[in-house]
């Protein structure tokens, strides 16, 4: 098998699995990188295409491996492992993607982070607010807990593209997490 034969047998099949998007790529890596480093060793990798139903002889998989170690570290970084199976972006939706950035990254600071999400989700018309079931503040907790969970990522914008980077600490360090940002925010109960 070519290594365009091999990267497409692995697109394809990721495809029929229901990994398409970006958000299921990330997916994918973060459930792979088992010792939350931010990197897959080739077992790591290895691991998650059995996980998929993609068994590769070694053979295949060694040759997999470097296809995705771009800067052969060793090991597979995330912007690795989504520029292979994704791809670059056409300039549309880099353009596009230029545009929402610099609509999300409120402080201007290069990040789109938890407190750039604060400035702009509104939990007024959020059900169970407007049941009253839950304040404004539970709901804003609750959504930050799931953005930091599902993503753990922040998000940076470099060269028109977006990229991630796994943890919670910015060009500055440590935000602190949920707590950190809505204390800042004067949001904590």
């Amino acid at each position: 098998m070519t290594n365009t034969e091999l990267l497409e047998y692995i697109k394809q099949s990721l495809v029929k699995r229901g990994v398409q998007a970006v958000i299921s790529v990330n997916k994918v890596f973060m459930r792979a990188d088992k010792n939350k480093s931010g990197t897959l060793s080739k077992e790591e990798l290895d691991d998650c295409l059995h996980a998929l139903g993609i068994p590769l002889i070694k053979k295949n998989l060694d040759k997999l491996f470097k296809l995705f170690d771009v800067d052969n570290s060793g090991s597979v970084s995330h912007q690795e492992f989504l520029r292979t199976i994704v791809g670059e972006m056409n300039p549309t939706r880099a353009q596009l993607v230029e545009k929402v950035f610099h609509k999300l990254d409120r402080d201007k600071n290069g990040y789109i982070d938890s407190s750039d999400i604060i400035c702009l989700y509104d939990t007024s018309k959020h059900p169970d607010v407007v049941s009253r079931k839950k304040s404004p503040k539970q709901i804003l907790a609750q959504f930050l807990d799931t953005f930091e969970m599902h993503f753990s990522v922040i998000v940076r914008h470099e060269r028109h593209e977006l990229g991630v980077e796994t943890g919670d600490a910015g060009p500055e360090g440590d935000h602190g997490g949920v707590q950190g940002v809505l204390q800042q925010h004067k949001l904590h109960d």
